[in-house]
């Protein structure tokens, strides 16, 4: 399995009047694979590069509001550290709403989760499992929110 490096410090993240987080400094993460999906000719606007390793690395912009990773609360006590899940959060929404391919986004989430010390395949499955519960039911209530950035 792929392992996932924060390039940048860690996530510093603040919370706005609507309750959602918005980072404070931009983020960069070596996703430790190359993710073809995101590397297709044209889609510049996923912000993505290649290392010299060949691997996808992605950036995330300061600023950038997101809701963080959808983890339902239940699941959230025992997955370790909590930075690591909002990289993960951070990613995933970015590469959300700049239309990455769905995909794509909750490959980098899996990725970034299992890449944690101590994270083991089970902890990371259950993160991945609560996103897709949750993302799914997020989708149902609001819909895809598609955003041009």
């Amino acid at each position: 399995m792929p392992t996932a490096k924060l390039l940048s410090e860690r996530p510093l993240v603040e919370i706005d009047e609507d309750g959602l987080r918005v980072l404070k400094r931009a983020l960069a993460v070596d996703v430790g694979q190359y993710i073809k999906a995101l590397h297709r000719k044209g889609r510049q606007r996923y912000h993505v590069s290649m290392s010299k390793m060949g691997t996808t690395i992605t950036r995330v912009p300061e600023g950038m509001r997101y809701n963080g990773a959808s983890i339902p609360w239940l699941v959230q006590p025992v997955l370790g550290d909590p930075m690591l899940w909002e990289a993960a959060g951070a990613v995933h929404d970015w590469l959300f709403q700049v239309q990455a391919p769905y995909r794509a986004s909750n490959r980098v989430f899996r990725i970034i989760a299992r890449s944690g010390k101590g994270v083991g395949w089970l902890r990371a499955g259950l993160a991945y499992a609560g996103l897709q519960l949750g993302g799914w039911v997020a989708y149902r209530r609001h819909g895809r929110k598609r955003k041009t950035v």
